[in-house]
């Protein structure tokens, strides 16, 4: 039985763990929580989505109740058996992400550990760990059980044999991957944020409503979703965390008004528009 250990149930992490569980019935998922709050919600909101996915079809095996007691939350790093597999997938912010990636690297000496950064240098974030050769970035896209797609990052001391076990690994829940090196933002991200960078330009400058900018190009470019659709799906915070990591900075403070505000977008129920 494969096990995973996945850092952090926010959005993210929550969300990487239900496609594993969805495609992988030989497996053990270990979540840490730093704090332990809403841990017993989080546990019936993934119980939910499983249920819904079984309903339709959408699993990989038939599912039983007792399927879920191959999930466990943890508040400590280190598990009984050492996993597989590390996902990494704490807020976008280079300290907490460096902390809980050094502590992982220290115990687990065999481990695949990868980070789900969106933006930030997957080769700085390496060259502070005891083995870079298994450490990757693995950057999946929000709604992740809808995309099943994700950006391969590997470091500069990444092996080929590591590569090639976390490519087979990926393919058996995603529907693709690209493979591309180190720099900001990546390639969705460095698309995406010059093309929410032009949205607000035309915004500011032109008076064009997030609405017209949106469907000029949903209808005009055939975009299932324009730039301030996009942003608010991301959450405003992390596009700034973004912009910051990329130098990106034009209009970061037109779009920290809303942060301070709380205005992040879907999570929240408002930020360019309202949800």
């Amino acid at each position: 039985m494969k096990r995973y250990l996945i850092l952090g149930t926010g959005e993210m992490g929550m969300q990487i763990a239900q496609l594993i569980f969805s495609s992988c019935k030989e497996s053990k998922l270990y979540l840490f929580s730093s704090t332990g709050k809403n841990l017993d919600k989080k546990l019936n909101v993934l119980e939910s989505s499983i249920s819904k996915l079984a309903k339709f079809g959408k699993l990989k095996y038939s599912f039983e109740s007792n399927d879920l007691k191959r999930v466990k939350f943890v508040s400590d790093f280190e598990i009984k058996h050492k996993p597989n597999f590390i996902f990494e997938c704490l807020q976008e912010d280079k300290n907490e992400k460096l902390n809980a990636l050094k502590i992982c690297s220290n115990i687990y000496d065999s481990s695949i550990i990868t980070t789900n950064t969106s933006s930030l240098s997957i080769d700085e974030l390496g060259n502070s760990l005891n083995f870079p050769a298994r450490f990757f970035g693995c950057h999946f896209f929000n709604p992740v059980m809808k995309t099943r797609f994700a950006e391969i990052i590997p470091h500069e001391k990444s092996t080929s044999e590591n590569l090639t076990i976390l490519k087979s690994e990926l393919s058996l829940y995603l529907k693709d991957y690209v493979i591309i090196n180190d720099s900001p933002g990546f390639v969705v991200n460095k698309i995406l944020i010059s093309m929410i960078e032009s949205g607000i330009e035309l915004h500011i400058n032109e008076g064009i409503s997030y609405e017209e900018v949106d469907r000029s190009l949903k209808f005009g470019a055939n975009f299932i979703a324009g730039p301030f659709e996009i942003a608010d799906l991301i959450g405003l915070d992390v596009v700034v965390k973004i912009m910051r990591n990329t130098k990106k900075m034009k209009y970061i403070d037109f779009l920290q008004e809303r942060v301070l505000s709380n205005k992040l977008g879907k999570k929240t129920g408002i930020g360019f528009y309202t949800y």
